[in-house]
């Protein structure tokens, strides 16, 4: 395999390490989830791709049903993230044969058969015309054998027979396309099309979202020739949900880049691989910049990292903390480049910064302390890296920061260009470049670099705020920040992402098809559900695609196919919101009853659960409340409370004792709104009426509604409805606000809002005082009625109107 135009022009080497080091990892996560073991394949670098060889035991059709699905999803994936030039598109050749090992390679006529196909001409020209991420080519033998014996793989791929020719000699192959104007590959699980929602919806930007206006501040802190040129005291980081647009985001923050001629650099990193050490990060930094034609050297930080790796080889102890001749420097410096993982595309700009690192200041001693200053210095550093403690992890990371901070201050960009920008993308744990990043700003060194972290909320919580700072709430919070009201503090901003807007989801809407006269209503409901969720939203939108009106209910909207064929919707929907944390799913089925996520941790018991607590409640717990305070997204709380419900009543965790017990908690706490809330949850309806009423007689409007609206916020069993008629004011109020959040009843709100604020009028003449609160309670009920969006008709009208 190998990457289409990768040396294409405005594609400079940052673009090019990016693409190849993704690469690598696209594949073998498709390699996983098609079932090869990674002791099964051999991969063979080939610059800008790879040849890999899979041992004869593994189903060769699993590599076409599987591992082609996989690998269209992840370029797809990748693609969405990625700017123009870092974007990734291949050209895959499937053959086979026998395989002769030699001293250093391999001899193999079916090898070369198969690097002949995937570069011929035809191959090439039609990728190029046709905008599809893959093109598939085949032997004619491999057709033959393996296709065409395999019905469910020679029903679904349509490959096309063409001829070419290699070097004078006839070539005979079968290509398919896959992605982008081509058709995306199939799902083999799932043979009806109709219950198959699509993929990916193209959901526009919003020019208005505040998170860019805050990063466009930050940036352009540094620009040359400001009049009042501030430091840099912040890094942004931007967070949310999985599914809420983190991919997105960062993709749309490179193209701002690269439309302004910024230099900037993405920082990415293989699927699976997790953390990187930040001297791995911080080299493909300084390569990436490099390779944009950069002025800097980074020699300071090549000599840290050389010192360091000299160090851990077990030389530079007693004499230079660097090799002394430019053959054992250059032997250092690529040895770097391999441990990071950033190919051989990466060494030619280390060779061009190898000269600088051979100034006299670097090698040896030609006299005056200086010299000796920066060697004594390196020797430390060296010492200190060579540790095994994470405190001295830390110092040592920091120290690296500093000098690479050092060497972009040490020159000055000419030009319109601002100072470099570092995206650090969602693949990645930030955490320690993060931290190295404010303990290098805390010890003075001065920031002639952006920081921008991509993550979730456990990122943000893990780096910690200052006790004066809180986590911006929402939109309106960031929007304070982008217009200068709230200053920025500490050395790391959280920039909750913002959820779609109903403009953004109407346009998926009519990209999608749905009728005009019902697009309102599906968007508005949409939005209730999803709270915005850019994932969850544009898949319900697209499934109601395949539903008549009538039937665009949150139940079965959900009930709709995944566009993986895994399932129904809601599966798919709540694999996505737990970031694929499948295994205690029971455990959080339980925990979703809870009101927030101290409530949450008391329900988490056992050895075990006590273990994962602060990782397990960072992710369900991703969203951002009033306040700051970490909330459960409401859909996937949705998702779990379905599950809750549908426990047996005599189960130890069934949907009355997991309410009882927080109740219990509640009480012990000697919080009486709490206990109300899972007391009324629980199906105690008498009993929490029967305190409402001795409340509106003892307290004042103002405490009374403040009970009400807590207690009413509890989560609605599935399938229940408030009664057709009330035994008291009281019950009126309490069951018809109850319903005002019930989602499954979004079609009813305004009803119930305006039958809110009727009965609360009435109970304002039964309440010991406080009767202006209720009126406006009142009022406000009737304001939400009034703009409630309401249901056309009936469903058996709108069925009619279908047909």
């Amino acid at each position: 395999m190998d990457i289409a135009g990768s040396s294409a022009e405005g594609r400079h080497v940052g673009h090019r390490l990016h693409a190849v080091h993704s690469l690598r990892g696209i594949v073998e996560h498709a390699l996983k989830e098609a079932d090869v073991e990674a002791g099964h394949c051999d991969f063979r670098d080939r610059g800008d791709g790879y040849q890999i060889l899979v041992d004869g035991t593994v189903p060769k059709a699993r590599l076409v049903r599987r591992f082609v699905s996989e690998l269209v999803d992840g370029l797809l994936e990748h693609n969405e993230r990625s700017n123009e030039q870092s974007s990734l598109r291949l050209r895959v050749a499937l053959h086979y044969g026998e395989v002769t090992p030699a001293e250093t390679t391999e001899v193999s006529k079916a090898m070369e058969h198969a690097t002949r196909i995937q570069d011929a001409r035809h191959v090439r020209d039609r990728l190029r015309e046709s905008g599809a991420v893959l093109a598939l080519v085949v032997s004619e033998d491999f057709h033959k054998n393996i296709i065409d014996e395999v019905a469910a793989v020679r029903e679904r791929y349509d490959f096309a027979p063409f001829e070419d020719e290699f070097r004078g000699a006839p070539l005979k192959a079968r290509l398919c396309l896959f992605g982008g104007k081509a058709p995306l590959a199939p799902d083999l699980s799932d043979a009806n099309a109709r219950e198959t929602g699509p993929a990916r919806p193209d959901i526009p930007r919003d020019r208005s979202d505040p998170v860019f206006d805050v990063l466009r501040s930050v940036i352009v802190l540094g620009a040359p020739g400001a009049t009042a040129r501030q430091e840099r005291t912040t890094a942004p980081v931007l967070f949310g949900p999985p599914g809420s647009g983190r991919s997105r985001t960062e993709r749309w923050l490179c193209e701002d880049l690269a439309e302004r001629g910024q230099w900037w650099v993405l920082l990415g990193a293989d699927r699976g691989r997790g953390g990187r050490p930040v001297a791995d990060l911080l080299l493909e930094a300084a390569v990436g910049l490099v390779g944009q034609d950069g002025p800097w050297d980074f020699s300071r930080l090549l000599g840290h990292l050389v010192a360091r790796s000299v160090r851990h080889a077990g030389g530079g102890v007693d004499g230079d903390p660097l090799p002394r001749s430019r053959d054992d420097l250059e032997g250092a410096l690529d040895g770097l480049v391999r441990a990071a993982g950033l190919g051989d595309d990466a060494r030619s700009q280390v060779r061009r910064m190898t000269t600088r690192l051979l100034r006299p200041r670097w090698t040896r001693p030609r006299g005056g302390h200086d010299w000796q200053r920066r060697i004594v210095a390196l020797r430390e550093f060296a010492d200190l890296s060579a540790r095994a403690d994470r405190a001295s992890g830390e110092r040592a990371d920091r120290v690296l920061m500093t000098a690479f901070l050092e060497d972009l201050a040490a020159v000055e960009p000419g030009g319109r260009r601002v100072d470099p920008v570092v995206v650090i993308s969602s693949d990645i744990d930030a955490e320690p470049l993060l931290r190295a990043w404010g303990g290098a700003l805390a010890a003075g060194t001065r920031a002639r670099a952006t920081f921008v972290a991509v993550g979730d909320r456990a990122l943000v919580e893990k780096l910690g705020l200052p006790p004066d700072q809180a986590i911006p709430a929402g939109r309106e919070d960031v929007e304070r920040l982008s217009r200068g009201v709230t200053a920025f503090r500490g050395p790391h901003t959280p920039l909750p992402l913002s959820g779609l807007t109903a403009a953004q989801l109407e346009a998926v809407a009519v990209e999608a098809g749905v009728p005009e006269r019902h697009r309102e209503r599906l968007v508005s409901s949409v939005l209730r559900l999803t709270a915005g969720h850019a994932e969850a939203a544009a898949q319900l939108v697209r499934a109601a695609c395949l539903l008549p009106p009538a039937e665009w209910t949150p139940r079965l909207l959900l009930g709709v196919r995944a566009h993986d064929g895994s399932g129904p919707l809601r599966e798919h929907l709540l694999d996505r919101l737990l970031a694929g944390r499948t295994v205690g799913l029971d455990d959080a089925v339980t925990r979703s009853a809870a009101r927030n996520q101290a409530e949450a941790a008391l329900l988490m018991t056992g050895a075990r659960q006590a273990r994962l607590k602060g990782s397990v409640l960072a992710t369900e717990w991703a969203c951002t409340g009033p306040g700051g305070v970490p909330v459960m997204h409401p859909l996937l709380r949705l998702l779990l409370v379905e599950r809750l419900a549908e426990r047996p009543a005599d189960a130890p965790d069934s949907w009355e004792a997991v309410f009882t017990r927080l109740a219990g908690f509640a009480e012990r706490r000697g919080d009486e709104e709490g206990e109300l809330h899972h007391r009324f949850a629980a199906g105690d309806v008498d009993g929490v009426l029967g305190r409402l009423e001795e409340l509106l007689t003892s307290g004042g409007g103002r405490r009374w509604l403040d009970v009400v609206e807590v207690v009413a916020s509890c989560p609605a069993r599935p399938g229940t409805r408030p009664p057709r008629t009330f035994r008291s004011p009281v019950e009126a109020v309490l069951r018809s606000w109850h319903a005002t959040g019930d989602v499954h009843l979004v079609d009813e709100w305004a009803d119930h809002h305006i039958t809110t604020a009727a009965h609360l009028r009435q109970v304002a003449g039964l309440a010991r005082s406080g009767q202006v609160e209720f009126l406006h309670a009142a009022d406000w009920h009737e304001e939400q009625g009034r703009r409630q969006p309401r249901h056309r008709g009936s469903p058996h009208q709108d069925r009619e109107e279908q047909q």
